[in-house]
Formats: structure tokens, C-alpha cells, sequence
């Protein structure tokens, strides 16, 4: 499980990691439950208040998905064409730097297409 804080500390490891402009960045939360937006202070962050299948084409239209090791996020992933970034501790950013299209994430535990 990631809280929030965690979620949010993961995302700035991203922008650290993958050299992108925190300006230029957009992150869409897409969630099911409650979410604490104040924890995603200082990151260009919006929560959808989309539907499940809404959420699942909008993340599947996004450059790169990063979330939970979930069906959901896997699904998109395949949907799209692109890297998803599985939530895991410690995160093995380097796994991911030449990902630009859907694999077979090992990383990913809960469905393989």
C-alpha cells in the first residue's frame, strides 16, 4: 500500500529521475477512493473525476503510466502502447529509462496480455 505522501514522493523521484521539467509535467490521479490533494503540493497533479472506463482511456492516452501493480493500470498500459511504472520499494528507476512502449513488465504481478 502507498499513502499519498508516498504517491506524491515517488512522482517527484520521477521528475528527478527521468530529467523532466516539473512545469511541463502533468500527473493525473485517477483513484476509485478518497484522495488528499495537499500531498501533491509543488507537483502539476490533477485528480480525474472521471468514471472507471473514462480513467482507463485517459491513462492509456498519457506518454507514460505510473501506479499501482494493478490490472487496471497494466490494462491502460496495453491499451496505449506504453511503459507502466509499477509502485515497488525500493523503485529500480533504471528498469524503466529505456521503456517507450508496452512490455511485459516483470514488475508487474497481476496480468500478463
Amino acid at each position: 500500500y502507498f499513502d499519498e505522501k508516498s504517491v506524491a514522493n515517488l512522482l517527484r523521484s520521477y521528475l528527478k529521475n527521468f530529467n523532466k521539467n516539473k512545469a511541463e509535467t502533468v500527473f493525473i490521479i485517477c483513484s476509485d477512493g478518497t484522495i488528499n490533494m495537499a500531498d501533491f503540493s509543488g507537483l502539476n497533479a490533477i485528480k480525474s473525476d472521471f468514471n472507471a472506463v473514462d480513467d482507463l482511456f485517459l491513462l492509456a492516452a498519457a506518454d507514460i503510466i505510473i501506479g499501482s501493480d494493478s490490472t487496471f493500470g497494466a490494462l491502460a498500459s496495453y491499451f496505449g502502447n506504453l511503459p507502466f511504472i509499477v509502485f515497488n520499494r525500493p523503485l529500480d528507476w533504471n528498469f524503466y529509462k529505456d521503456k517507450k512502449y508496452f512490455f511485459e513488465n516483470k514488475k508487474c504481478t497481476t496480468a500478463h496480455f
